[in-house]
């Protein structure tokens, strides 16, 4: 009774199991059928297998069959349990084939999405018009976002080992191999967010090497749009409207200081995109400027009484002191509409991008002022970018406090201010160009925050399991045949 038990109690459990995965897309919807199918085919294999072992239990047992019988067989059932396996295969084979066909086949794509992997990260490049190797339209790292029902054409690529780009619900499993590019495609119906997991092992940080699929509909991304005031977009993190710094031009009525500026001073961070709208609340028409040099718009046109203007700018320039704002009225501001605009920085570090003269082998290199580079703890630092290339480039640490990654591009012949950031803690380990194969040519180095950090213990894994194979191996087969000897050959 107990051996008929341990047998039926597997074969409920896969009888009634639902799958672990709700399928949320195409491919997975097809994927789950078929194994459902072919799960169909093994449960009626398995009853009349089981089944005659059963019968054949309880008919042959030896309270009722004490004396072994020979039988010669049945030809008529030998050719039935050939023929109809077979037959099981080739219907099996039949239900596969539109699947395999289906899946490998793309449809016609929306986007590009190139997935880059390294140890133990995942970023995500977005492409409108297959121009990959440009300035893609958007960059993500840890997030991938597609538009529920589009479809998305997947370039799967590593840095430095295979890793495997793995989403379970939409049916997706692609090795990340270096110098090399796996073509997948990805369409994903039920929005909501999906889990992928780096599916090949790939080191210590591999339980870590994760990543979230956001899948949102096309009447969301249309409403995050118009209030940021941009075009939708199929895919990409929400576009969100700028901040914006409200400045109002105003009269107060006071005799010794008739006019002033709303707010009158202003901090902004060195390398700092900046929308700043002015408001003209007095009664006659100014132009407003920031005093500064800066790339973008530093000067409005004409505000007549009671409009506004916008002007937008990134501070990529150190100032020699403090700025001004305010209108280019001079009297106005002699009669207080002016404020001070304090540019905030820290140690900078100059990173400079080459592209040629590179100590061989190399062919790409960084070139700092030190190697390697030393932060302080709680020192602000600044990281000046500059491109000396032709080609664009961005760059990345792999600091464990928080995420050092600057994930735009920097221009051929441009330069760029990252930060600042401060550093709490003691760390050491690289920095490099995160676009793909600008690493693997050079373009790495080394940082120290602090004290640094200790080295981590490399367990021997190799070493242990060879052990391991050389004593367990051995001491297997002498215990099998030591035991496999039949008694009348044991000495006495």
């Amino acid at each position: 009774m107990r051996g008929r038990a341990l047998f039926a109690v597997p074969l409920l459990l896969l009888a009634f199991a639902g799958s672990a995965q709700a399928a949320a897309g195409p491919v997975a919807s097809r994927v789950e059928g078929l194994f459902w199918a072919i799960t169909a085919f093994a449960i009626g294999v398995s009853i009349v297998v089981y089944g005659a072992l059963f019968w054949f239990l309880i008919r042959y047992r030896r309270s009722v069959s004490p004396t072994a019988e020979h039988i010669e067989g049945n030809p008529t059932l030998e050719k039935v349990w050939t023929v109809v396996p077979t037959i099981i295969l080739v219907i099996i084979t039949g239900i596969s084939w539109p699947v395999l066909q289906y899946t490998d086949t793309p449809p016609p794509h929306d986007y590009t999405i190139v997935v880059q992997s390294e140890r133990f990260a995942w970023k995500f490049d977005y492409y409108e018009n297959d121009n990959v190797g440009s300035t893609p339209n958007a960059s993500t790292s840890g997030e991938m976002w597609i538009q529920a029902g589009s479809v998305a054409r997947l370039e799967v690529t590593s840095h430095d080992v295979i890793h495997s780009f793995a989403v379970l619900e939409l049916a997706v499993k692609i090795d990340a191999m270096p110098h090399r590019v796996n073509v997948w495609w990805l369409q994903a119906d039920e929005p909501g967010d999906y889990l992928t997991q780096c599916a090949e092992f790939c080191g210590p940080g591999h339980y870590g090497m994760r990543a979230t699929i956001h899948v949102f509909t096309a009447e969301q991304r249309q409403r995050e749009a118009t209030a940021a005031g941009v075009a939708p977009r199929p895919y990409g993190p929400p576009p969100r409207p700028p901040e914006i710094t409200k400045v109002r031009l105003q009269e107060t009525g006071n005799v010794t200081r008739p006019f002033r500026i709303v707010p009158d001073s202003l901090e902004f961070g060195l390398g700092q995109n900046v929308t700043m709208r002015v408001w003209n609340d007095a009664s006659q028409t100014y132009t407003f400027r920031v005093d500064f040099a800066v790339d973008g718009v530093n000067e409005t046109q004409p505000i007549p009484p009671f409009e506004n203007r916008t002007i937008v700018f990134t501070l990529n320039t150190l100032p020699l002191g403090n700025v001004s704002y305010g209108p280019t009225d001079a009297n106005a501001r002699a009669q207080g509409m002016i404020g001070n605009l304090t540019i905030r920085a820290g140690r900078i570090i100059e990173i400079i991008f080459r592209e040629t003269g590179c100590p061989p082998p190399m062919t790409l290199c960084l070139i700092t002022a030190e190697e390697p580079i030393r932060i302080a703890i709680g020192e602000p630092i600044v990281f000046e970018l500059r491109n000396e290339g032709i080609m664009v480039h961005n760059f990345r640490m792999d600091y464990p406090e928080f995420l050092v990654f600057y994930e735009g591009y920097v221009p051929p012949g441009e330069r760029i201010f990252f930060g600042p950031l401060t550093f709490g803690q003691d760390a050491s380990g690289k920095y490099w160009c995160h676009v793909t194969g600008h690493r693997a040519a050079g373009m790495e180095g080394d940082y120290i925050v602090g004290a640094g950090s200790a080295p981590q213990a490399i367990v021997p894994v190799f070493e242990m399991m060879l052990i391991t194979t050389a004593i367990g191996v051995p001491a297997a087969f002498a215990y099998i045949i030591h035991h496999a000897r039949r008694r009348d050959e044991e000495p006495v």
